[in-house]
């Protein structure tokens, strides 16, 4: 393979220091950090702001499979 380029959000587990160990250890991984609150450079922020206020709210999902057909459905309806 060649180099990698991962572009990520501030979610603090992107930021932890075995991330960044892994990454100084290899040379073919480069992590770019996005600034805080920039959804114009990620996009999928306001799909998920959509699911989050139309389709997750206030529901208490049986199990897994019931989270994942609601966000299907939710996605079809964006």
């Amino acid at each position: 393979g060649g180099p990698v380029v991962v572009i990520w959000d501030n979610l603090n587990v992107h930021r932890s220091a075995d991330i960044r160990d892994y990454a100084a250890e290899h040379d073919w991984l480069t992590i770019v950090q996005l600034p805080s609150y920039s959804p114009d450079l990620n996009p999928v922020e306001g799909i998920c702001s959509l699911l989050r206020r139309a389709v997750t709210a206030n529901i208490v999902f049986a199990d897994r499979d019931h989270h994942v057909r609601a966000v299907r459905s939710g996605l079809r309806r964006i």
